[in-house]
């Protein structure tokens, strides 16, 4: 079992930490670092290529935080999962206006 996996198991049960709180507070502090190197103002163009899996998910998020934090992410998403939680991800994504959806 892999380190990423038994901390998604542990975190519900344990600490009441869901999913979708894992993920966004991941591309937070991921876009924390990032941001220092790739400034919006220079590099502002962002392709989320997203899996039918958990890295599904991540770009989904992250598409959409970008989107808040003045990037101009698109999103290819051309294998979609059927799990609840990434039909809401695609939502949140259609409703942030500006994002560009393609391949979904």
């Amino acid at each position: 079992m892999s380190v990423a996996t038994s901390i998604a198991e542990v975190l519900p049960n344990f600490y009441y930490f869901y999913e979708i709180e894992f993920i966004n507070k991941i591309v937070i502090n991921l876009y924390y670092y990032e941001s220092k190197v790739y400034k919006p103002s220079e590099y502002s163009r962002v392709l989320a290529i997203c899996g039918p899996g958990n890295n599904g998910g991540d770009g989904l998020v992250a598409a959409r935080h970008l989107h808040h934090f003045g990037y101009k992410p698109s999103v290819c998403y051309p294998k979609r999962t059927r799990k609840p939680l990434y039909n809401g991800l695609v939502t949140q994504v259609k409703h942030s206006s500006g994002l560009e959806l393609n391949c979904i």
